[in-house]
């Protein structure tokens, strides 16, 4: 018989989050590797789908009436927030109880997942529960104990960002997580500095750590939603008035430092190139960048205006975290593979360097200089690259790795 893997996550489409997202291209990819998957996550009211807000998974579910709805072998169960959340509680304390058991925002939803088990009598061989938030990772635990089956851990962030720390909260948080993770029999990662930085923090526990990127699906044709008309208007005019576009679509977070790259491209425009205008697609705020008078926000879109956005555009940039951080976003596959250049800079990680200098279409700037030359060197309307999709930059590359580990597991099991 074909294996079943429960797929566990509060993250899911048609829920805009890149953590979802992760998860579908294992359900979309799993079955060629001779895997039946199953994905459990929760059901987001239409409202709450595109807003890119973390704590929208501990918020209730206001229109779904029964206790769950199935669709294309995704269960999406009806969320209840415990008890929990209603206490009044400071928001360090929330923050902490977050590690424990039971969590004050999802601690319910172990009981939705139980009983669209016990109801259905559905048994998964293998069960992989997707963090954050930790609550999840217990839910999986829990799971597993009833059902005698084993677990992975799957970590899109880590857990505890200790960055050298050593005191005492961040000892208890890290025994807390040692706690969660002892009956786990692997953990999957995102990327290779994220896969040394848990096994340091699960020391004395050893665990098997797989990095398992995220990857993106190739992008053919692509049509951009109709309900995203007005974002598509502001592109349509901008391209219209500026030569080279280049665009970023996601969330931007200060460590990123995005105003070097803003102020490269004024210098470069104000030197006479282009002129060049920077589209940010997502929740940006327009008044922090009123002193680019070439950058234009367009606000949230769906994911395939999103796609649309990207291969209209000259290029796309993506501005790294701290070169000393092993944190990137797995937009940059969806980058690589949207057969348009990718400007990367200033100060990749080791791992995210290594990983650019496998795509051809991306180049990565060091610093303001290489961006301005970089800019000079693109075409000034869309480029047309006949370059291969890279294979390793895909979703089905890295979900037949996955199923190689879960290989691994079950035989484990089995010899047990």
């Amino acid at each position: 018989m074909i294996p079943r893997v429960l797929i566990l996550g509060l993250y899911y489409p048609p829920a805009n989050f890149m953590a979802g997202r992760r998860l579908e291209g294992w359900a979309r990819h799993l079955p060629v590797f001779g895997y039946e998957p199953l994905v459990l996550t929760r059901y987001y009211d239409p409202d709450e789908r595109n807003n890119q807000d973390f704590y929208a998974s501990s918020r209730p579910t206001q229109t779904l009436k029964v206790d769950w709805v199935e669709a294309d072998g995704v269960i999406y169960t009806n969320f209840t927030p415990s008890v929990w959340s209603k206490l009044p509680l400071p928001g360090k304390v929330r923050g902490l109880a977050h590690f424990l058991w039971p969590d004050p925002d999802h601690s319910c939803w172990l009981r939705q997942c139980s009983d669209y088990l016990k109801t259905t009598g559905v048994r998964p061989d293998l069960i992989i529960a997707s963090y954050s938030p930790a609550g999840v990772l217990r839910v999986a635990r829990e799971l597993s104990e009833s059902l005698g089956v084993p677990w992975v851990a799957d970590f899109r962030d880590l857990w505890v960002q200790n960055n050298g720390d050593d005191n005492l909260l961040t000892r208890f948080k890290l025994s807390l997580q040692r706690q969660h993770l002892r009956s786990a029999s692997g953990i999957t990662v995102v990327t290779d500095g994220m896969g040394k930085s848990i096994q340091e923090q699960l020391k004395p526990l050893v665990k098997d750590v797989r990095v398992i990127y995220n990857g993106a699906e190739p992008v053919n044709d692509v049509s951009p939603d109709p309900k995203d008309s007005e974002a598509l208007k502001v592109f349509s005019e901008v391209q219209t008035h500026y030569p080279i576009v280049l665009t970023y679509t996601g969330t931007l977070y200060p460590e990123q430092h995005v105003e070097r790259f803003l102020n490269a491209v004024r210098e470069f425009n104000e030197k006479g190139g282009g002129p060049c205008a920077v589209l940010l697609c997502g929740r940006h705020d327009p008044g922090q960048y009123v002193e680019w008078a070439f950058v234009k926000t367009l606000g949230v879109v769906s994911h395939a205006t999103s796609l649309f956005l990207q291969s209209k555009s000259a290029a796309l940039f993506y501005p790294t975290w701290p070169a000393s951080q092993s944190i990137f976003s797995g937009k940059i596959f969806e980058l690589a593979l949207s057969g348009q250049p990718v400007l990367v800079g200033f100060t990749p990680s080791p791992d995210l360097e290594a990983l650019c200098r496998k795509f051809q279409t991306v180049s990565l700037m060091k610093d303001e200089g290489d961006l301005i030359k970089a800019l000079g060197q693109l075409p000034s309307k869309e480029a047309e690259l006949a370059v291969e999709p890279p294979i390793i930059a895909t979703k089905k590359y890295w979900a037949g790795e996955l199923a190689r580990f879960f290989d691994e597991i079950l035989n484990r099991a089995n010899k047990r």
